[in-house]
This record gives C-alpha cells, sequence and structure tokens, in this order.
C-alpha cells in the first residue's frame, strides 16, 4: 500500500499487478479489498492480485468493496505461480518491507523497474531478473447481480431451562473454489464439523447419556459467504 501511495501519480490509466509476499490468510485477505481502493483512487484501469493460496495455479477469489464516491475498478485474482512469474520478468523489487508490488504500463505493458539480481543465476530464471517487457490483456466477465432470497439450514436442540437463550454454530454452506479444488476445506469440513457436534449431543441427551444443556444450541449453515 505504501509503494501505490508513493507512486500514485504514475498508476493513472495503468493496469496495477499486486505481487503480494504471502505471510497469512488474515493479512492476505484484507489486502484483496485495500490494493483495489488505493490503486482506484490512483486512477488505475484495473488490478491484478496475487492470489491469497497458497499456490497450485487456482487463484483465490474473493469479495471487494469500494467507499461511496468511488468507482470500482476491474480486479482479477492469478494465481500465485502466475504473480512471482510476471515479478521475475519484469525485474520489480519493492521497497522493504513494502507488500504491494508491480505497476504496469498503458496498454497492458508492464515496465522494466529494477532488477532483482543483475548476475546470471546457476537457478535459471527462478530468483533471477530477466528485466523485459511483459504484455498483459486483461478480460473478464465477471458482474454483479441484482439481490436474491437465500436460504439458511437451522437444527436446533432445545434448552432445558433457558430455551430463549443460545449458543450458536455453524459455518458457510457455499464454495466458490474451482471444482476439484479446496471447496471441501472452505467450508465442507467445517460446517460438517458443526453439524455433527449438535447431531451427537442431540443423541446423547435423547437417549438419556447426557442431561439437557439449559441454553438451546443452535445450528446455521448459510449460503453466500462473501456477503
Amino acid at each position: 500500500l505504501a509503494d501505490i501511495s508513493a507512486q500514485c501519480a504514475s498508476l493513472r490509466g495503468k493496469i496495477v499487478v499486486a505481487a503480494i509476499p504471502f505471510t497469512n490468510y488474515y493479512t492476505q485477505s484484507s489486502l484483496r479489498g485495500a490494493v483495489p481502493m488505493a490503486a482506484a483512487k490512483c486512477g488505475a484501469l484495473a488490478v491484478l492480485l496475487d492470489s491469497v493460496g497458497t499456490g497450485k495455479q487456482n487463484p483465490e477469489t474473493g469479495a471487494g468493496d469500494a467507499p461511496d464516491g468511488l468507482l470500482p475498478i476491474p480486479t482479477l485474482a492469478i494465481s500465485r505461480e502466475d504473480a512471482q512469474l510476471l515479478t521475475r520478468l519484469v525485474g520489480y523489487q519493492a521497497d522493504a518491507g513494502v507488500n504491494a508490488a508491480v505497476n504496469a504500463a498503458m496498454n497492458g505493458s508492464v515496465k522494466v523497474r529494477e532488477r532483482l539480481d543483475p548476475q546470471p543465476s546457476a537457478h535459471g530464471v527462478f530468483g533471477v531478473s530477466l528485466g523485459v517487457e511483459v504484455r498483459v490483456s486483461v478480460y473478464t466477465e465477471g458482474e454483479l447481480g441484482p439481490n436474491v432470497t437465500a436460504h439458511n439450514l437451522i437444527a436446533e436442540l432445545r434448552g432445558s431451562t433457558k430455551p430463549d437463550r443460545y449458543v450458536v454454530v455453524g459455518g458457510h454452506l457455499d464454495s466458490w473454489d474451482n471444482p476439484g479444488e479446496t471447496g471441501a476445506t472452505d467450508d465442507g469440513t467445517g460446517t460438517w464439523s458443526a453439524w455433527s457436534a449438535l447431531k451427537t449431543l442431540s443423541s446423547l441427551v435423547h437417549t438419556g447419556l447426557l442431561p439437557r444443556p439449559a441454553r438451546s444450541i443452535r445450528y446455521v449453515g448459510w449460503v453466500d459467504e462473501e456477503r
């Protein structure tokens, strides 16, 4: 973000590629909204954002937002491998401690900024800045549709003495990951674990092996996580 701010005047009418070194999911996911907003304020045309996932050529998308009066710009997640490849090819290195990297010139050309390693390396392209011009073409059919009604799945074990007070467990039922990728862990295992916990407690209560809890325990499986 400090890097974008420092280059703000030069970003108008350009595409910004943000290759953000991975630290942890929560820090990274906050940047996927902050970086496009910072770039939009500088007049950038679009943002290609390093995925907050861990790789495997599987870009992780997510929801962004724009404050009142700021026109959102097209923002796409690219895989970690592609983001690192662009960074190496272009030869850009952000200032120490700065997470945002790389800006692109008009017409989709990413210009050489600074060589990472001016010396040849036995490791080939990995770790070596080639200092070449890279042409980037951005095409997306993403759109924001109207609000629709979504239905949650709710199950409940009623409490004995304080039934109107609740302990709530659950998770989101939907997954926007690519088919065959990480939908099972985001959030299949999470929401199934919560459901199974309530199912087990309910079974133990109804068979007399556990007393009914004082408060109600409610499971909620919801959809449209990113909203």
